[in-house]
């Protein structure tokens, strides 16, 4: 499994088992796809729904995303795909805030696949910076940019993870 973010692969070229790394979004209503109780002012970061009738519903607060479908991107694509596009906007800016002649950054985030439980066992993030730059201030570069990364700080630290069942009208199952 692959998610890549940088330069574009040439139509034909598509490396085997890759992601597209372009997702689609769309204005959406979220009070139109789900109802969820969360505290007065939040609004979902992330959310999914299926119905028969419309399939799956995919969306964040800046749009919808296609999931699932015959062209829709899976869930662990998208968690590889949000650590390459974490990593790789922190590099853009590290270099475009210091003038750096970095002509493109790319970095692709693999997974290996493992069981009991299904997960990722491993996750291995490459990184290429193309420019007039030495391999020194690539590292340094790196180094800076990995500390700042959301995405993949949150996987490498274990998240608490929570998940509360509730009733169409919002109350809480115990």
């Amino acid at each position: 499994m692959t998610a890549s973010m940088g330069r574009r692969t040439p139509a034909g070229e598509a490396a085997e088992n890759s992601v597209p790394a372009t997702v689609v979004a769309r204005q959406v209503d979220v009070t139109e796809k789900v109802a969820i109780d969360l505290p007065a002012g939040l609004e979902p970061t992330g959310s999914c729904a299926w119905t028969p009738s419309k399939g799956y519903a995919a969306w964040t607060k800046y749009g919808e995303v296609t999931v699932f479908d015959e062209n829709g991107h899976r869930a662990v694509e998208l968690m590889l795909l949000s650590a390459a596009a974490c990593l790789n906007f922190f590099l853009v800016e590290y270099a475009k805030g210091r003038n750096l002649p970095v002509t493109s950054i790319c970095v692709t985030c693999d997974g290996e696949p493992a069981k009991r439980p299904e997960r990722l066992s491993r996750i291995v993030s490459r990184v290429v910076i193309e420019g007039k730059i030495s391999d020194e201030e690539r590292r340094k570069m790196l180094a800076i940019c990995e500390r700042a990364c959301k995405v993949m700080n949150t996987l490498r630290n274990r998240p608490e993870c929570e998940t509360l069942l509730q009733s169409p009208s919002g109350r809480q199952i115990a």
